[in-house]
Order: C-alpha cells, then structure tokens, then sequence
C-alpha cells in the first residue's frame, strides 16, 4: 500500500513554494525603476490621476453629506434611509473585492472609465428624481437603486488608485506618493465650501446644480482619465529620470 505523505511534509514544501514566491516579489520590485516624489510632479500621468480621484471622491462628498437632506425632499421616511444605509454599507464592504480583481485584469485606465461612468451617469440622474411621486414606491426604488449602485462604485477609487500610483511610479517611494494625491483635498473642501456655504450661490443652484456640477467634473475626468496608457509601467520613466 502507498502511504500519504505526512502532512508536516506538505506544509513545509508549501510553506517554501510560498516563500519563494514571496522572495521573487520583492526581487522583481526591487528591480524596478521607482520616482521620487518631486519627480513625480514632472509627470502627465500623476495629474490625471489626480483628476480622476478629485471627480469620484467629490462627487461622493457630496453624497455623503446632502444625500438624505436630498432624498427627505421627496420622501418623507426616516425608517427606510436607516434601510438604505444598511444596504449602501453592506455593498460598500463588499465591492471593493471586485473592484480590485478587476484591476488585476483591466487596469487603471479600464477600471476608473467604468466607475467613473457609472458615478457620473447616476448623479447626473438624481435631479430628476423629485418628480417622481413624492413618497411612492417608485421614488424610494429609484432613490434607493441610485444610493446602492453609488455607494459599489465609491469605494473602488482606493482600490484600484492604489496599485495604479505603484505601478505607475515604483515602490521605493510609495507612500510618499501615493500621499500626493490627497492634495485633492484641497480642492475638493473649496469646491464644496463654494457650492455650499455662499448663500446666494446655494440657493440659485440648489441640490441638482450640485448634482450637476458633480457630473460634469465626472465627465472632465473620465476625458482626462482616458488619455492614461493601458498599462502605468514605472520603467517607462528610466531615461527620463535615470
């Protein structure tokens, strides 16, 4: 009779195929050509990835902060937004997987035109549904439909911009960089204190003039996004910085 293997065996060779893979990583990242960050500034490619994480994370600000406020000028119901939170945050946990399995196959470029589509499109939408009967199944479907697919695509900014500011400068200076983009900040907080804390300005252009602000900046950076190469590959910037 042929006997099994012991098992302590087989977890140690799987232990050390493990290990080796691992080690062969760290060589293979190594041996990439890594940006500082100063001259990461120098480069086309930071700013429009800049643009693209400005667009969703504005876009979800806004959201976050008048998405019920919004959603209580035509729906009157404190019980079901307690529901749409629940739902928003179960697809919120759950997405950013699949976010990332689709980086693994698409790409920076392939992954932001889809979810910058899709927020884009869905705020482009919300304007329009006040006029939809106030309090009727049909406003809370539509309202509630909206919040959940915005709230899948969110999430997947940080998943799919995070590998993408690696590949697309190298690892030795990766938090640095990647610390970079958050600059946004700053223009994302003077957008929204535009939008919303000038009185006049608040009141001409109301919850869909944010909305639609929201959605053409989506669609400058979807445009902007597009013009990235399919592949960020670091190396691609040996002889211009080496």
């Amino acid at each position: 009779l042929i006997s099994d293997p012991p098992t302590d065996t087989m977890d140690k060779v799987e232990m050390e195929t493990i290990d080796k893979g691992q080690r062969d990583l760290a060589k293979a990242d190594e041996a990439r050509f890594s940006l500082t960050p100063l001259q990461v500034l120098k480069t086309k490619v930071f700013y429009m990835a800049w643009m693209g994480f400005f667009n969703i994370t504005l876009t979800s600000g806004i959201l976050q902060n008048y998405s019920k406020t919004f959603g209580l000028t035509f729906i009157n119901d404190d019980h079901y937004y307690a529901k749409i939170g629940v739902v928003s945050n179960i697809f919120n946990g759950l997405c950013r997987i699949c976010w990332g399995i689709l980086y693994d196959r698409l790409g920076f470029r392939g992954c932001y035109l889809i979810l910058g589509s899709i927020v884009t499109i869905i705020t482009a939408v919300l304007p329009f549904l006040p006029y939809i009967e106030a309090d009727s199944l049909e406003a809370k479907v539509a309202f509630g439909l909206c919040m959940s697919i915005l709230y899948t695509a969110f999430p997947g900014i940080y998943a799919i911009i995070a590998p993408a500011i690696n590949d697309a400068f190298g690892p030795k200076h990766y938090q640095a960089n990647f610390g970079l983009l958050f600059t946004q900040t700053l223009a994302y907080s003077g957008v929204i204190m535009i939008l919303t804390k000038i009185p006049v300005l608040y009141e001409f252009l109301g919850y869909p003039g944010m909305f639609i602000i929201a959605a053409v900046i989506g669609v400058l950076g979807i445009g902007t996004v597009s013009f990235l190469p399919k592949k960020l590959d670091s190396d691609t910037y040996v002889n211009k910085f080496s």
